[in-house]
């Protein structure tokens, strides 16, 4: 999902004294409307995705960005467009194993990002830069080539298809996109994208997704039943409570979170627009209603962003999260997104194993 808005920007004041005033030029807060930040953990700049439906790979990378500084203690920039320059092939690769039954789009999730890092590495955001069209990524021309090329491919009477389609794939990635890094420079060292991977100690075995819904086992993992989850991922079944419970663990203790969310609510668009506060549409969600909302279609997978922080306001809870359209907004490119509102609808959390309380590790 992609909005581009040009509204006048209010700055987020953070005062000593650790309170939000939220400001809006719209005169959504008053003059001492004021949030309390619970935690706030390190994460890197606000980045903009621009005409691109990237938001998974923007996010996820900026999770693991966030990861690095906690483990390392390391300041980088990585590249999202190396993620989507080497998840398209295995985008088609399934279509082609599923004779053309399967859903291929610019969208992704944040198992893709793991899926490059652990089978092809990582390279700096400087090394495989992306398509830009006047300072904006723009991915309106690779997008129109992709699905040019699937949409021609066909299979023989055999039921074969031809071996080639990867060299053809690989000229149309290399001329819209660039052609794979190999060797490069970082810090004076030369690197290749496993060696640079390494470097970073990045584990993607580290990780873990986890979700909540009642058509399923808990404590066990299953394939969410999501279009974008095109590569049939498992995701780890918790009880809604427990789900909670291990977002509010992990940011307390230092770690941050990829959140897997529906934003097709008013509230969302409201907040993209002015408040800078997400709030639901449904007041104490529980199980059933979290279910009924993705049964009846009300929840789905929309958008990808990075949890960094808890902030409460009379004893709400709501999170600090960052998102990729750029600095926009009161919060500069950041939204508050009520713990209400995440029960109902966020999809998936990923985040690091020993993030989740110990209690929930061991019952899975």
């Amino acid at each position: 999902m992609i909005i581009h808005i040009k509204i006048p920007q209010v700055k987020l004041l953070l005062v000593i004294s650790s309170i939000f005033y939220l400001c809006s030029y719209l005169g959504y807060c008053q003059e001492k409307n004021n949030y309390q930040i619970v935690v706030q953990n390190s994460c890197s700049a606000i980045k903009n995705q621009g005409n691109s439906g990237t938001c998974w790979s923007f996010a996820s990378i900026s999770f693991i960005e966030s990861e690095i500084k906690r483990t390392r203690n390391l300041d980088v920039d990585l590249s999202e467009w190396y993620i989507v320059r080497n998840i398209y092939p295995e985008k088609i690769r399934n279509y082609i194993r599923t004779q053309g039954n399967t859903f291929i789009s610019p969208g992704g999730q944040t198992q893709d990002v793991l899926w490059v890092i652990r089978h092809k590495g990582i390279v700096p955001e400087k090394v495989f830069s992306g398509p830009q069209e006047d300072g904006v990524f723009n991915s309106s021309v690779i997008d129109t080539s992709i699905t040019d090329f699937y949409k021609v491919l066909k299979w023989d009477d055999n039921g074969l298809i031809s071996t080639n389609w990867e060299t053809k794939l690989d000229s149309i990635l290399n001329a819209d996109l660039g052609k794979k890094p190999f060797d490069f420079k970082y810090d004076q060292q030369l690197y290749n994208p496993i060696s640079f991977r390494d470097f970073l100690e990045i584990n993607v075995d580290d990780y873990i997704q986890i979700t909540s819904f009642n058509h399923h086992d808990y404590y066990k993992p299953f394939s969410l039943e999501t279009r974008f989850n095109w590569s049939y991922s498992n995701y780890m079944n918790l009880p809604i409570k427990e789900y909670i419970d291990a977002l509010d663990a992990a940011l307390l203790n230092g770690y941050t979170v990829a959140l897997n969310i529906d934003v097709s609510e008013n509230s969302f668009k409201r907040a993209v627009l002015g408040t800078g506060v997400v709030e639901s549409n449904h007041q104490f969600v529980d199980q059933n209603i979290r279910q009924n909302l993705f049964e009846n279609g009300k929840t789905r997978v929309d958008h990808i962003m990075h949890i960094v922080g808890i902030v409460e306001k009379d004893k709400r809870r709501y999170y600090l999260t960052k998102n990729s359209w750029g600095e926009i907004g009161p919060l500069d490119g950041f939204l508050l997104i009520s713990q209400d509102y995440v029960k109902s609808k966020a999809m998936s959390l990923t985040m690091h194993i020993e993030a989740l309380p110990i209690g929930i590790r061991n019952k899975i």
